[in-house]
């Protein structure tokens, strides 16, 4: 039975995928707001079963470059990764998603198990100033299920964008930091709906 307070389904949904952070380190996040996106993303791995066999998790930072901070590959325990999410040190820079987005598809989810469910969370506090669009088409052709959480200044018709359909589901949006954790529990649930209702072999 699901415990539905903690929202751990199965075992099983929660140990079959890749999830890969996209994180926004641009100048108007501030270093103390990304402290609270760090810990947002780390209270969501920490929902789940890390494992080289389970779920792995990687992230990568991006202003107008990308900086890959670890792949799937680097961490196989929970600790271990959150720990590494923890270290991650604010860049600060411009904000062009579209390519991290690009970057990710072609730099970390291209490293993924071909049994296990490609998952891009982007977080990000403003426009872009590139086209989400292409890339997150690509990334969706590509077989990734892609999340936007928007905080702040960010675009609504950006978040839709890169999100996976149905865009409900899969783009969330705040005005300040300190509310995204609200948003932990429902991602975690929506990632176990969509594996629970997918079909099997």
């Amino acid at each position: 039975m699901c415990d539905i307070d903690k929202l751990v389904c199965s075992k099983t949904c929660l140990n079959a995928a890749d999830i890969g952070f996209i994180i926004d380190g641009s100048s108007s996040v501030g270093t103390g707001n990304f402290r609270t996106v760090l810990q947002f993303i780390a209270n969501i791995t920490s929902e789940f079963e890390i494992s080289d066999t389970d779920t792995r998790i990687g992230a990568l930072q991006y202003t107008y470059e990308q900086r890959l901070e670890f792949g799937f590959d680097k961490y196989s325990t929970k600790q271990d990764v959150v720990n590494a999410i923890m270290r991650i040190g604010y860049w600060s820079g411009g904000t062009s998603t579209g390519a991290a987005i690009t970057y990710a598809t072609e730099q970390l989810f291209s490293k993924s198990k071909p049994n296990k469910r490609k998952i891009m969370i982007v977080i990000t506090d403003g426009r872009s100033y590139d086209d989400v669009r292409a890339p997150a088409a690509a990334a969706h052709r590509n077989g990734v299920i892609a999340y936007a959480v928007g905080i702040a200044w960010a675009a609504q018709d950006e978040l839709e964008s890169i999100a996976t359909d149905p865009k409900k589901e899969h783009s969330f949006f705040v005005d300040e930091f300190d509310s995204l954790y609200k948003f932990v529990g429902k991602i975690i649930q929506n990632i176990c709906t969509e594996y629970n209702s997918q079909p099997r072999n």
